[in-house]
């Protein structure tokens, strides 16, 4: 008989009642699975600046594994209308900060997100679900990347294999029959014959040999001089962007991206002559008044909100309270 799978595991939220979560878990759908469940407000900035926080929703978040999207996402639903409200799909270079224990942040599509608990052990489990797969992500790609690299070293580099010693008889001359003249006169021009003729144990491997697999660019070393067509160096030069900021590995991955998402390095040459035959090209920033490229598409609000208060729930509360003339 074949393994059975072991159940699945939802972890409820501690301040939900039994009744209650078992609602949040049905409405996650089929083949869902919450990882971490807590209470939270979501707050969100609003460009272009993203400089403040603004309550979105209030609700319950989940950290759900998606079997039938294969995918894993953060996820708030109100359970008394019975509706999502919000989801977020963890992205490749995805990060999830812990502002303080109860104040969590991160980059969603067009505006960062905050998540603000209830309840600090829910954020505490809810940040370890989330960083745990992370770094299972991680993981993976490091092992894709570098068996990747080592089959390309292989198929560049294959192993040499050993030449056996060729078994040749050797060709004794007859005792009784003493060589004659002519066949000495043979023997030395086969013999000159041979000299000329180069066998395959005489050529070595190549040497100095390097594999380009995208012009300009090495996943080792970066954009490296060896590689790097002169237009591509003008680009860099023109951006602003020099060998110190491509020796860093997260800054090398963003312009190598940047350059890929808008048409190529073919485009980045074309804009490089663009620049460098037009009447007044503008001149190129100073590195040192330049921001080093951002890790995703959105970078975090500068200054920071002021995170929200913890007691918002409280004071929310409190407010609805008056609204509905209910105070003593």
């Amino acid at each position: 008989m074949g393994t059975r799978k072991p159940p699945v595991v939802n972890k409820p939220s501690t301040l939900l009642s039994r009744e209650e979560n078992e609602i949040m878990i049905r409405m996650l759908g089929p083949r869902c699975q919450t990882l971490s469940t807590a209470v939270v407000q979501v707050f969100g900035t609003d460009g272009p600046h993203h400089n403040a926080w603004r309550k979105r929703y209030c609700g319950v978040a989940t950290f759900t594994k998606d079997n039938a999207r294969k995918s894993y996402y953060i996820q708030v639903y109100d359970t008394v209308a019975g509706v999502r409200l919000y989801e977020q799909e963890l992205y490749n270079q995805f990060t999830y900060s812990a502002m303080m224990p109860f104040f969590h942040q991160f980059e969603a599509e067009d505006q960062m997100i905050g998540l603000n608990f209830a309840d600090e052990g829910e954020a505490n489990a809810f940040s370890r679900a989330i960083n745990e797969r992370l770094a299972v992500k991680q993981r993976r790609r490091e092992e894709r990347r570098r068996q990747s690299d080592q089959q390309q070293r292989q198929s560049l580099h294959p192993q040499p294999t050993i030449p056996s010693q060729p078994q040749q008889t050797p060709v004794h001359a007859p005792p009784a029959l003493p060589p004659k003249d002519d066949n000495k006169k043979r023997s030395g021009k086969k013999a000159n014959k041979n000299k000329n003729k180069i066998s395959k144990e005489q050529i070595g491997m190549p040497t100095d040999f390097k594999h380009i697999t995208h012009v300009g660019f090495d996943p080792d070393k970066g954009f490296s001089q060896f590689n790097m067509d002169e237009k591509l160096q003008g680009f860099f030069n023109m951006v602003g962007v020099s060998q110190q900021h491509l020796s860093d590995t997260r800054t090398r991955e963003f312009i190598y991206d940047f350059i890929e998402r808008h048409g190529g390095v073919e485009k980045a040459m074309q804009e490089t002559q663009r620049y460098s035959t037009s009447p007044n090209p503008p001149g190129a920033p100073e590195v040192s008044h330049m921001p080093p490229p951002p890790a995703n598409t959105l970078s975090p609000p500068t200054p920071p909100p002021s995170i929200p208060s913890r007691n918002s729930f409280n004071e929310e509360k409190a407010e609805q309270v008056v609204a509905d003339g209910k105070t003593d």
